[in-house]
C-alpha cells in the first residue's frame, strides 16, 4: 500500500515538472513509467502518463513535436491490455464490480462510511454468481478497501461520493489548463495527476475509512482462535471477509457441524478456488451423512482437486489427496464412511 502512495507522489511530481520544463518531456515520461515499475506499481505510471497526454492535448504543448492525439489513444489501449494481462489488474476489475454492486443494492446512497470491508464478502459472492468469470474465481481477492478511490467512495457514500471525486478531478484539470503562472499550473497538474492515479490504488481510502484499532482487535482475536479453536470472539470483532477461514473450524470444535458446513460453503462461494473449504465440505458431507452424501462428497473433492493451493503446503497436500480419492485410492474416504455411516 505504501509503495503505491510513494509511486503516486513521484509520478505526479514528474508530470508537474514536465509542465515546468517541457524540453525534458521525453525524460520525464520515461521516468514516470520506469520508477513506478521499479516500485511494482506500473499501472500508476501509465495512469499518470495518460493524464499528462490529456493535458498536453488541451494545452497544445508541445503539439508540434508529438502526435498527441494518436499517442493518447494508443496509450489508453496499452493501459487496458496491460491491466488485463495481470492478476492484480483483474482483481481490480472485480473490486470495481463489487463497489457497483454495493452502491446498487443500497439504492446508490452507499453502504456507509468505513463499511466496505463489512460488505465485501457478500458483494464478492454476488458478483461471482452474476459474472462467473473463471479468472475472477481463481484470484477472488480480499481488499481491506476498494482498489480504487472513486469506486470506494461510490460503494460507501453512493453517487455523492463519486460526484465529489469527479468534481476534484475536473476542478484540478480545468484550473491547470486555465492558470497562466507556470508554477501554479505545475501545482495543479500535480494534484490532477494525483487524483487521477487514485482511481487504481488503495492508500487514500485506507487512510480515510479504515479504523486501525478495529483491525488490531480482529487480528488479536484470530490469533487467540488459532491456539484455542473454541474462542469465537472474532465472530463479532471481524468482518465476514476475514473470519471466513476460521469460523468453520471454530464451529466444528463446538460440535455444530451443520453450522460449520454452512460456514465452509460461504467460504467456498466467496473464494471459489481455495482448496481448504472444498475439502472440508467433502469431509463433512460424509460425517453428516445426508441423502446423496457420497455423490455430494465426491463433487466437493473434485472442486478441491481443481483448486489453487497458492503456495500453501497444507492446501496442496489436500488437493493432491482429493485427486487420489477421485482416482480410486480412497482408503481414508472408506474409513470416514465406516465411522460415520
Amino acid at each position: 500500500m505504501w509503495n503505491e502512495l510513494l509511486s503516486m507522489l513521484i509520478a505526479s511530481s514528474l508530470i508537474a515538472m514536465s509542465i515546468l520544463k517541457p524540453k525534458n518531456l521525453s525524460l520525464f515520461c520515461i521516468l514516470t513509467l520506469l520508477i513506478p515499475s521499479i516500485l511494482r506499481t506500473p499501472g500508476i505510471g501509465l495512469l499518470a502518463l495518460l493524464g499528462s497526454f490529456s493535458l498536453f492535448l488541451v494545452l497544445g504543448e508541445p503539439s508540434k513535436r508529438y502526435p498527441i492525439k494518436a499517442s493518447s489513444i494508443l496509450l489508453f489501449f496499452i493501459f487496458l491490455m496491460f491491466a488485463g494481462s495481470f492478476r492484480s489488474g483483474w482483481g481490480r476489475f472485480l473490486g470495481f464490480s463489487e463497489a457497483v454492486w454495493m452502491a446498487w443494492t443500497s439504492n446508490w446512497v452507499g453502504v456507509g462510511w468505513g463499511n466496505w470491508v463489512w460488505n465485501q464478502a457478500q458483494a464478492q459472492r454476488a458478483v461471482l454468481e452474476i459474472v462467473p468469470v473463471e479468472i475472477w474465481k481463481d484470484i477472488a481477492p480480499f481488499f481491506q478497501v476498494a482498489p480504487s478511490l472513486p469506486a470506494h467512495l461510490l460503494a460507501e457514500l453512493g453517487w455523492l461520493g463519486l460526484f465529489f471525486w469527479l468534481l476534484g478531478l475536473s476542478l484540478t484539470f480545468v484550473t491547470a489548463i486555465r492558470v497562466r503562472w507556470v508554477y501554479l499550473r505545475g501545482t495543479f497538474v500535480f494534484f490532477f495527476v494525483f487524483v487521477l492515479t487514485s482511481s487504481g490504488t488503495t492508500p487514500i481510502q485506507y487512510l480515510l475509512t479504515v479504523d486501525p484499532r478495529s483491525v488490531v482487535l480482529c487480528d488479536e482475536a484470530l490469533k487467540k482462535n488459532q491456539t484455542n479453536p473454541q474462542n469465537v470472539e472474532f465472530f463479532s470483532l471481524c468482518p465476514e471477509i476475514k473470519r471466513l477461514e476460521w469460523q468453520g473450524y471454530a464451529l466444528e470444535s463446538l460440535g455444530r457441524k451443520e453450522k460449520a458446513f454452512e460456514a465452509y460453503r460461504l467460504w467456498h462461494e466467496t473464494f471459489p478456488k481455495d482448496v481448504m473449504p472444498s475439502y472440508a465440505l467433502a469431509r463433512l458431507s460424509v460425517e453428516l451423512g445426508e441423502r446423496g452424501w457420497r455423490v455430494q462428497s465426491l463433487d466437493w473433492f473434485e472442486k478441491a482437486s481443481k483448486g489453487n493451493s497458492k503456495n500453501d503446503r497444507k492446501a496442496e497436500a489436500l488437493r493432491l489427496y482429493a485427486i487420489q480419492i477421485l482416482k480410486g485410492d480412497d482408503l481414508r474416504f472408506k474409513l470416514w464412511e465406516a465411522m460415520y455411516n
